[in-house]
């Protein structure tokens, strides 16, 4: 159990934060498109059990991947713009981009002073790579076309003149959780997206190893 823990601290610690940033950021650009149910649900705070969601830390913990309490924001009150969804959702993606790419800047001005210093920044650089690589790999597993994730949202706003009703259907949220736990144990939906994730961090030299590891039982060896 200690080891458990152990492991599961840095995880715990990248998720809560690295999605307060994205729940945040979705909730401003909602409130300033119109919406005002953001808000009242408490959802402009950076306090986690506003924004935590009690499936999707479940699924972090047994899984290593989750995802925060959806957005619940009112179409009515965005005007009915068919954008409105595009922009909300993409900007909680967008803000965990602008992370990725921060810190990989930070980890290329590591590898810049390890040999100028004569410094062991291994441990630091190795740290930079996981909140790199949970980045990415979080904004990709977003835009999965799945209830309870942005994505679904994006793309129902898209289709949808009035998407407000499967917004907040709750057969389809029930669907979502079960459709997310039998992509992950039954189809490599996980090699797929580490694949993905690789591609970006590649551009920084990085190749995500201290988060992807922990994928190690469902992928085989990485």
């Amino acid at each position: 159990m200690n080891d458990y823990l152990i492991k599961m601290f840095p995880l715990l610690i990248l998720f809560v934060g690295c999605g307060l940033v994205n729940c945040y950021t979705r909730a401003w650009v909602a409130y300033r498109l119109g919406d005002r149910q953001t808000k009242i649900q408490g959802r402009f705070s950076w306090n986690p059990l506003h924004h935590l969601d009690i499936f999707g830390s479940a699924s972090l913990l047994i899984f290593y991947v989750g995802w925060m309490k959806p957005m619940q924001y009112n179409y009515n009150d965005l005007g009915q713009k068919r954008y409105a969804p595009l922009l909300i959702e993409l900007s909680g993606v967008g803000a965990n981009l602008a992370m990725w790419i921060a810190g990989g800047l930070v980890y290329l001005l590591l590898k810049w002073l390890e040999p100028v210093t004569n410094l062991d920044l291994r441990t630091i650089k190795s740290a930079v790579e996981f909140f790199c690589a949970f980045n990415v790999f979080f904004a990709l597993f977003n835009l999965l076309p799945i209830p309870q994730l942005p994505g679904f949202k994006l793309l129902v706003g898209l289709l949808y003149h009035k998407p407000q009703g499967v917004y907040d259907s709750m057969a389809i949220t029930y669907m979502g959780w079960t459709l997310i736990v039998i992509l992950i144990i039954l189809t490599p939906i996980l090699s797929w997206l580490i694949s993905a994730s690789s591609i970006f961090l590649k551009l920084f030299g990085m190749i995500g190893r201290p988060y992807f590891a922990y994928f190690t039982p469902f992928i085989g060896g990485y």
